[in-house]
């Protein structure tokens, strides 16, 4: 009997999106589309790029993972290129900070911006495409962090691709998504996406990029998916695995086995 693979998803949508059924998300259709192969597959989000690292080494651990796809997530992108940062402070409410990188330029982020850090979005709440987020993301670009924050990024992405090469990981990286609800979001979603797909090429690290997915590809909410492009981004994920990277695969029961 063939050993199953153990696949891990981290980041992107998690299974609360209104209007899209459990078995549409793009994990799912995935799952559907090797459903010949033996195989167990496990689902998780990092909430910042600081604690990434952490949260892959973790979930890679605990699922015994061959094969990792990481998300590059939308949200957490934000902040890193806004001069004035919201925040959730100690006592559950919202305090405000100025960027770690306005003070000195290293590739460093706060911990007091992410320590109490929920999964608290907001994303249902209607915003102006144009409004005063978008005028602390152009504050930020004027500012430099449209630079800094991709390579901190590239940085964090980085060190999870050491990661998985010391435990003998395959690894896929997923870019972030566009951003249709916030003009100067978008740009900064479009730049990042665009500069890991450069130093990815340049590292060795497979990555598939989604920026080319417009508004169209949205649910009428403008921030999430649609079905039929969760199931788009299933087969682009299936025809990554299949082509360059299940040959090199060998499921850890198999390793065992071998020993």
């Amino acid at each position: 009997m063939e050993d199953p693979i153990h696949i891990g998803f981290l980041g992107g949508c998690i299974n609360n999106q209104k209007g899209i059924a459990k078995d549409e998300f793009y994990y799912e259709v995935f799952s559907m589309l090797l459903q010949d192969r033996p195989h167990h597959q496990a689902v998780s989000i990092y909430l910042t790029f600081d604690t990434m690292v952490e949260k892959a080494e973790r979930f890679m651990d605990k699922n015994n993972l061959d094969m990792l796809f990481l998300v590059i997530r939308q949200f957490p992108l934000m902040p890193l290129h806004k001069p004035f940062i919201k925040y959730e402070n100690q006592q559950g409410g919202v305090s405000w900070a100025l960027h770690p990188a306005l003070w000195q330029r290293k590739l460093q982020w706060s911990k007091k911006l992410t320590e109490y850090h929920t999964l608290n979005e907001y994303v249902y709440k209607k915003k102006s495409r144009f409004g005063l987020r978008d005028l602390n993301l152009l504050a930020g670009k004027l500012m430099g962090l449209y630079r800094w924050a991709p390579a901190y990024v590239m940085q964090e992405l980085v060190k999870v691709a050491d990661l998985c090469a010391r435990k003998n990981v395959q690894l896929i990286v997923l870019s972030t998504q566009q951003f249709p609800t916030s003009l100067m979001g978008n740009i900064a979603c479009k730049k990042t996406s665009y500069y890991i797909e450069e130093q990815c090429a340049k590292q060795d690290i497979h990555y598939v990029n989604i920026i080319h997915l417009g508004e169209e590809h949205f649910a009428k909410d403008k921030v999430h998916f649609s079905a039929d492009c969760h199931r788009f981004i299933a087969n682009v994920l299936y025809d990554a695995f299949e082509t360059h990277t299940f040959a090199n695969i060998v499921p850890r029961a198999k390793m065992v086995h071998q020993h």
